[in-house]
């Protein structure tokens, strides 16, 4: 399947290369989708991901923009508003009392530490689960994924 995925921003067209996406995350609040790359960038004084923002106005532009995201990441691990590239994925640890699976991705970002200090550490996405049922199911698909040594 084609990884190039076309989309408009503004009335223009882009085309964004899903092979070098880390996650996505669909911010309804915001009215955006907000699309990480794999690697990162310096933003006043922050090392963050790379990222791009595709705006959109009514529910039927977010279908349609989910539903172009969602043709291109079949294997990816979800759930109704973050996607995660797994080839991105260094480590995945689960907290069941949280419905939550947490994922560090292999990229550098900077954050604070405990005294506030500014330190390099790796992205990472949490995605949670209201159900636990839905949790459930995304954590066995995972384990069931895994290779087991």
């Amino acid at each position: 399947m084609n990884k190039l995925v076309k989309f408009q921003k503004n009335s223009k067209d882009m085309i964004i290369n899903f092979e070098n996406v880390s996650s996505i995350y669909n911010d309804k609040e915001r009215n955006k989708i907000i699309i990480n790359f794999n690697y990162s960038i310096k933003l006043k004084n922050k090392i963050i991901p790379d990222y791009l923002y595709i705006n959109y106005e009514t529910s039927e532009e977010e279908k349609n923009i989910l539903d172009k995201i969602q043709l291109i990441t079949n294997s990816w691990i979800k759930n109704r508003d973050r996607f995660v590239n797994p080839k991105m994925i260094s480590s995945i640890k689960f907290d069941d009392k949280r419905n939550r699976i947490i994922v560090n991705l292999n990229y550098t970002i900077s954050a604070k530490d405990n005294e506030g200090n500014m330190i390099l550490t790796s992205d990472f996405s949490y995605i949670d689960f209201e159900i636990k049922d839905l949790y459930e199911i995304e954590k066995e698909r995972i384990i069931k994924n895994s290779v087991e040594i």
